[in-house]
């Protein structure tokens, strides 16, 4: 009889490790699922992430070739106004050069010149006053 008694000891022992394996494999593939769920939305918001990124790239891209475009048209005009304001200094400095005159000594070295030169301008000052002022009416006095 006892040997009958461990029998069936060692046969529910069993039955109690095959029902407890049961469960145990059931809560392992309960939380495998949960977390393959979990990573097929993390992969789905990775891949969006991925999307975005891409076309943020390819704006950021095309910014940068526009920005480039900009880049060397600006940097043309800028050699155009380099040479432009090259070309005005020296016409600047060949005005200055004739006009580079000490009219002090001028006029201490050569003073009846320098009166005629200003009397003449002060003639056709005085000319286009008296012009300007004359009424329209007034008729010429013969």
């Amino acid at each position: 009889m006892f040997g009958l008694g461990i029998g069936k000891m060692l046969m529910g022992g069993m039955v109690l490790v095959i029902v407890v394996m049961g469960l145990a494999f059931k809560l392992y593939f309960t939380s495998s699922q949960n977390t393959i769920a979990s990573l097929h939305t993390d992969l789905a918001t990775s891949q969006a992430a991925v999307a975005t990124l891409e076309q943020a790239t390819i704006e950021q891209n095309e910014s940068i070739l526009r920005l480039e475009d900009q880049r060397k048209i600006d940097q043309e005009r800028m050699l155009k106004l380099a040479k432009e304001k090259t070309k005005f200094t020296q016409e600047l400095e060949k005005l200055r050069s004739r006009l580079d005159h000490d009219f002090y000594a001028l006029t201490l070295s050569k003073p009846q010149w320098i009166e005629k030169i200003i009397n003449k301008g002060s003639k056709g000052v005085l000319r286009d006053l008296e012009n300007i002022t004359k009424p329209k009416s007034e008729a010429p006095n013969d």
